[in-house]
């Protein structure tokens, strides 16, 4: 049966996702629910050695079940931790803390003003990132030791003993090339993503009707294992410039492979243009296919009318190749 798509759904799965990751390949605990930063409340900066690093940060477009809005993770495909964007000089922020030993690790995009920012008794520099837009700059940092002091928490396994983890999460303060404080935005955060309202379906139903629909030729080696269709367009800020709405995807299988194809359109006017994918890279002799990265990971892309086209999963370019040339959409804005 077709079912309505909720207006809003928890996203903590997200913010939550990467942390369950390191527990299960590292043993690595997470103090409670304190691991998103634009979550927790502001932390005096004290204790713990900073190191900086230059890990790349992304902002990339969300991709499935009607979402609109913005993925800012380090790793696309491996979830989306930021919640929230600030209207201010330092936009998103996440930081994850971890036991064993007792260490923070964050990552922020900024704005363009913003050349350092003071953490944990330190200054370290923004950089830019290729894969952010020319006005913002990336800043990560490791901060080895507690904040605050630390505390005892219970294991997340049976038979492991209590583990200590910093009191408190570190937090970024913008300055700028001088290294004075820059004045933070005192407008309330928006969602770094919101949900629009539609219908998912399973096969063997029929896709409902909604903003867009996807078609496929492929129709002796492709099964439709569902997918989901937007029936109206969510509000939007645009914090992070023109963002995208998944109007539609499904999934496919296709030879035993898994797939997911999208339909992104403008999120604050959908039929109008949209604009190009982040650091999208043309792919060599074939005209008008981009390749580029996505709250899913790798995609492969081509406009189609008022629309990008996006297929992600597959095991290589030449797969996703495959899926998009047989693919198409239509849409009703």
């Amino acid at each position: 049966m077709t079912g309505s798509r909720p207006t809003h759904r928890s996203a903590r799965k997200y913010c939550t996702r990467r942390a369950r990751r390191r527990v299960s390949l590292a043993g690595i605990a997470i103090f409670g629910a304190a691991v998103c930063a634009s979550c927790a409340s502001s932390v005096a900066d004290n204790g713990g050695r900073v190191v900086a690093t230059t890990r790349p940060v992304y902002v990339v477009p969300m991709l499935g079940e009607g979402t609109a809005g913005w993925c800012v993770t380090e790793r696309p495909g491996d979830g989306c931790p930021v919640l929230t964007l600030s209207p201010g000089s330092v936009i998103a922020e996440f930081w994850l803390g971890n036991s064993r030993p007792v260490r923070a690790e964050g990552f922020a995009i900024t704005r363009d003003e913003v050349s350092g920012v003071f953490v944990a008794g330190r200054t370290i520099r923004t950089y830019r990132e290729p894969e952010l837009a020319s006005d913002l700059r990336a800043v990560t940092a490791e901060v080895r030791g507690a904040v605050g002091g630390t505390v005892t928490v219970p294991p997340l396994f049976p038979g492991r003993p209590p583990h200590k983890v910093s009191r408190e999460l570190p937090r970024f303060s913008p300055r700028d090339l001088s290294g004075r404080e820059l004045t933070s935005s005192t407008d309330e955060p928006v969602p770094a993503y919101v949900f629009a309202e539609g219908n998912s379906w399973h096969a063997p139903e029929s896709e409902p009707s909604g903003l867009c629909r996807i078609h496929t030729d492929l129709q002796s080696k492709v099964r439709a294992a569902g997918g989901f269709v937007a029936t109206s367009v969510p509000a939007m800020s645009e914090v992070l410039g023109q963002a995208f709405l998944s109007c539609a995807n499904t999934s496919y299988n296709v030879d035993g492979t898994a797939f997911i194809v999208s339909v992104l359109a403008d999120a604050e006017r959908p039929g109008r243009r949209p604009p190009p994918l982040p650091g999208e890279r043309a792919v060599p002799s074939r005209q008008g296919v981009f390749e580029a990265l996505a709250s899913s990971g790798t995609i492969l892309a081509r406009r189609d009318g008022p629309v990008w086209l996006a297929v992600g999963g597959g095991r290589s370019q030449s797969e996703r190749r495959a899926v998009l040339d047989n693919v198409s959409a239509t849409t009703r804005f």
